[in-house]
């Protein structure tokens, strides 16, 4: 069983994972405890998503490609093929997903609060998938590394790690304050936000995906015209920033043309 499972995770290019008890896990969302209460055991691992990108873009690296929901979902039906009866998550875990995978010796947490692996650095999404049976053996669990806080990442952030004013958070936010609207205004993106992991020392030699998804469909600089363009053609809902509507991408970039 366990072989197999390492053998599917290796035809998708999932090279760093654990497979842990069911005990192990630390519950942050209640409500969704009932979908995993029958659950002996699972695998949390990392998707590696980091590809190669012309140097203006407006978006943050992460939502270049398609949507990487999108991805995981197609991994766990492909998985459930396989084995049926499990669930998988992929940012919407009734579990805490990076504790888990720090404590499971995938990567260690940086000042910035993500996580950093050996290899693809902090351009990575946690998964896990859940088993209904036990296996046969499970992964240690460790104490939670940190990064050498040098200092690089916060220095390089406008904000100072102060959260209510963090790029990412205020051009994701729907109602905006003058103070939020010159933020994005400033910033180099209209929609994430990448300056803390550019910096990071640990980041340097990160590894580009071996995962086709992420090689395809890119649009790192992303306008009006083509957010009309992908209403029009139905594309628009396979973006990471469609998830918000297309009133806010829209609004912020009006607001960087000045309009």
């Amino acid at each position: 069983m366990l072989n197999k499972i390492k053998d599917f995770f290796k035809s998708e290019h999932i090279e760093f994972y654990a497979f842990l008890p069911i005990e192990a896990v630390k519950i942050i969302n209640p409500k969704k405890t009932e979908e995993i209460k029958n659950m002996k055991s699972l695998a949390v691992f990392l998707i590696p998503y980091k590809t190669q990108l012309p140097e203006r873009r407006n978006v943050a690296r992460f939502c270049v490609p398609y949507d990487y929901h999108l991805y995981a979902q197609e991994l766990f039906v492909r998985f459930e093929s396989v084995y049926s009866g499990c669930k998988g998550y992929c940012d919407n875990s009734p579990i805490s997903e990076k504790v888990l995978a720090a404590s499971a010796g995938l990567g260690i947490i940086g000042d910035n609060s993500l996580l950093i692996n050996s290899k693809y650095g902090s351009y990575i999404f946690i998964a896990e998938i859940f088993f209904p049976f036990e296996l046969s053996e499970y992964s240690p669990v460790g104490e939670i590394l940190h990064c050498n806080s040098c200092g690089k990442c916060k220095n390089n952030c406008p904000c100072g790690f102060e959260f209510s004013k963090c790029i990412s958070f205020v051009n994701q936010t729907k109602k905006l304050t003058d103070g939020m609207e010159n933020i994005i205004k400033s910033s180099p993106y209209v929609w994430g936000c990448d300056l803390c992991q550019d910096v990071c020392p640990l980041n340097k030699t990160a590894s580009d995906t071996p995962v086709e998804f992420f090689k395809s469909n890119l649009l790192p600089d992303v306008t009006l015209t083509e957010i009309d363009r992908m209403i029009n053609d139905g594309s628009f809902k396979n973006r990471a920033y469609a998830w918000r509507g297309e009133k806010i991408i829209k609004r912020n970039l009006m607001l960087k043309e000045g309009k």
